[in-house]
């Protein structure tokens, strides 16, 4: 991934993309991942100092490929990695938590959306925010409660905190290779 932002050439990421490391995945074909490394967050620092197509690298590298879905996991910011993903993408998924922070963090990732999508035609679309890691307590039901005052309908069924989550995260294995009762409601 870092390579392919790397340069400006176009379909450069076709180069970095291979299978993915599951043994049985829960869908038709195994999927092809970009992989990427702790260099990706040095990459922001060369974007910063690129006064032509610093917003557009991913979508660049990205052309050619053959891929029917491609999803982009972005870091937990709104620096140029992700702005590069918004300018690459065509629908947006938002994935938050509930708290305070992350409440704000969805305010103004909108309003970068709402930018770029100026910028875009009404691209990407915002196809939902997603509340991930729902606890049963008291302060977790308020925020993701506020989420929904605010948000409303592009607020989607909540991802409850289960140990499965953790658990397949630690193990770097996907959600659905365990065998434990939690896995299978997440």
């Amino acid at each position: 991934m870092d390579d392919a932002l790397a340069g400006t050439e176009p379909g450069s990421m076709s180069q970095s993309i291979e299978f993915a490391a599951w043994e049985r995945p829960p869908l038709r074909s195994i999927p092809r991942v970009a992989p990427s490394t702790p260099l990706l967050a040095q990459r922001e620092l060369q974007l910063a100092t690129d006064p032509v197509g610093a917003q557009d690298r991913l979508a660049s590298a990205l052309e050619g490929t053959d891929a029917d879905l491609t999803l982009i996991d972005c870091p937990p910011s709104l620096g140029l990695l992700t702005i590069n993903a918004l300018f690459a993408a065509t629908h947006t998924l938002i994935v938050t938590e509930p708290g305070a922070w992350a409440s704000d963090g969805v305010d103004q990732i909108l309003a970068n959306l709402e930018r770029v999508q100026a910028r875009r035609n009404g691209l990407p679309e915002l196809v939902g925010i997603s509340v991930n890691r729902v606890g049963r307590t008291r302060d977790a039901q308020y925020w993701h409660n506020e989420l929904i005052a605010t948000h409303g309908d592009t607020i989607l069924p909540p991802v409850h905190q289960r140990a499965a989550l953790t658990e397949a995260a630690a193990q770097s294995l996907p959600i659905h290779s365990l065998t434990r009762p939690g896995a299978e409601e997440a």
